[in-house]
């Protein structure tokens, strides 16, 4: 659909965007999280240089979605020397949906964009919370931080996005505490991968988060020892949904729109688990390995599960649509039940529900 003509100083100005930071790789299974930072970029001397400050070997890298000729260097450090433009979260966190036709639905916690079809092509309509009314968190909380690289030619920003609930959290809270420590300038400060561990239903997830921080004292940037530029104002923070929870990932290119709103380019693949850590022991149930949700089942739970559903006699190739009718949501993996899912469907199953 053509778009309609607008003032051009309504047009929303951005910093071009130089390259990517990753905090995973992708490996013949799936994506698995590293303790060093990896960026990939179109400009091979931007990442030659990375490589000579931070370490690594420079590669040529492809992606189908990624475009044009790209370089990756998975670095040998796990802290970054960064500099926050203006506005660096770029109106994050936000809760997203993401699916392989792109993006479905934006939202803060109260009003929900969607894009739907319509006579004239794709609209863009806004709504109560989706998740809300259902009582089920969905979306998951998208996180998009863009620093530079002081050390680093510049060709614009680097952006790292990440599905972390912990970022979403505390990267907010350090960019107003680092913006708040100084009256104006570009802030130095270090980004850096933090592994971390949480223990839930006798399951240990293990994960790494982005954390932002400062290499300097209070004293110092008081002083303004690290002060670089003016910079904007902190962006607005997301009011919280549900509890937490400590899974990782991210998406891809924003753009422009007229109306004031922020377009984002369709994710990249490699993201959406992009942090998440796979390399503990697989859960393994009639020959296939499990991929453990947020909340996951127990191993025990789980086969106890499938036992149920044979001694039910619930095959293989209705076992996704008996979950979906019972959860009411769609199921295509095993792999997606939280405890509370397992539980229930195994109460069904031992009623004799089927």
């Amino acid at each position: 659909m053509p778009r309609p003509p607008a003032p051009i100083s309504s047009i929303a100005r951005r910093l071009p965007q130089a390259g990517r930071i990753r905090l995973g790789v992708k490996t013949a299974k799936a994506m698995k999280s590293i303790d060093t930072f990896r960026f990939t970029s179109q400009d091979r001397q931007s990442i030659e240089q990375i490589a000579s400050i931070y370490g690594g070997e420079v590669k040529s890298w492809s992606d189908p979605k990624a475009v044009g000729d790209q370089w990756e260097v998975i670095t040998d450090h796990n802290e970054l020397r960064i500099a926050l433009p203006p506005d660096p979260l770029g109106g994050t966190p936000l809760y997203e949906l993401w699916s392989g036709g792109g993006c479905e639905r934006r939202c803060d916690g109260e009003t929900c964009e969607r894009h739907v079809a319509g006579q004239d092509g794709i609209d863009l309509t806004d709504g109560p919370c989706i998740c809300a009314n259902k009582g089920v968190l969905e979306c998951k909380p998208i996180t998009r931080l863009t620093v530079l690289l002081p050390e680093v030619r510049f060709l614009g920003v680097w952006r790292l996005d990440t599905k972390s609930m912990n970022a979403a959290q505390e990267l907010p809270g350090m960019v107003d505490l680092i913006q708040g420590l100084q009256a104006k300038g570009i802030q130095r400060a270090v980004l850096r991968v933090e592994r971390r561990e949480q223990r839930i239903a006798g399951r240990t997830n293990k994960f790494v988060v982005p954390v932002l921080g400062l290499d300097a004292s209070v004293e110092q940037l008081a002083a303004g020892s690290t002060a670089l530029g003016q910079i904007g104002a902190a962006p607005e923070q997301l009011r919280e949904l549900t509890a937490a929870s400590e899974v990782d990932g991210g998406l891809d290119a924003e753009a422009p729109a007229e109306n004031g709103r922020t377009e984002y380019a369709h994710a990249d693949d490699e993201e959406v688990v992009d942090a998440e850590v796979l390399d503990e022991e697989p859960v393994v149930v009639d020959g296939r390995e499990l991929v453990p949700s947020d909340n996951p089942m127990t191993p025990g739970r789980t086969k106890k599960l499938f036992a149920l559903l044979s001694g039910n006699a619930i095959g293989d190739d209705l076992r996704h649509q008996w979950a979906t009718n019972q959860l009411g949501r769609e199921i295509t993996s095993f792999s997606e039940l939280t405890v509370d899912d397992g539980e229930k469907l195994i109460e069904l199953l031992m009623a004799g529900v089927s």
